[in-house]
């Protein structure tokens, strides 16, 4: 698949998933402890609901062997409805796109076995944020995602076997 179509993918469903609004099934994080397993539905509460206007702007860094590239892709929802939202995307080295999503659809990411790995106070250029850590495996690959519950993704990491990784932060946001 084009790496830009699979950054593309990716970072729309990470849109997908901050405008999901299920109720979670377990109980708020400050009452659980770092290695608790959790559901894709509890992560989902620590999401804040997307409004238009709204605009994430993310810087990746994907090693691969010695090799280093930097992308940035910037998000803006651009209408909100019922079940669909619509997303302008503007990603390095690709065409504009409006992307509608459909909030109905689950997010890419494991039903279960999702693991708590605790409150972490992350800085990043777009600023110092309070968040909730969740990690999974999932095709030989971990995955660690940090959320704060007033903005969403502030950071996301794969971190492969062969010791290649693909690492996004939040460069800006704006709401």
């Amino acid at each position: 698949m084009n790496k830009p179509i699979k950054k593309l993918i990716v970072a729309v469903s990470l849109l997908l998933i901050t405008s999901c609004s299920t109720p979670a099934t377990t109980t708020n994080t400050n009452e659980i402890k770092s290695g608790t397993k959790v559901e894709v539905k509890y992560i989902v509460d620590f999401y804040p609901k997307l409004k238009q206007g709204v605009k994430y702007v993310y810087l990746t860094r994907e090693k691969k062997g010695l090799a280093q590239v930097l992308t940035r892709s910037e998000y803006q929802v651009t209408e909100v409805n019922e079940n669909k939202i619509k997303v302008t995307s503007l990603t390095d080295n690709a065409d504009q796109k409006v992307l509608e999503i459909d909030t109905n659809v689950p997010p890419l990411l494991p039903a279960k076995d999702i693991l708590y790995e605790g409150q972490e106070l992350l800085i990043v250029t777009a600023g110092s944020y309070i968040t909730k850590h969740f990690s999974y495996i999932k095709d030989n690959s971990r995955f660690n995602i940090w959320l704060s519950k007033d903005v969403g993704i502030i950071k996301f990491t794969e971190l492969k076997n062969s010791g290649d990784s693909i690492i996004t932060e939040l460069n800006e946001f704006r709401s």
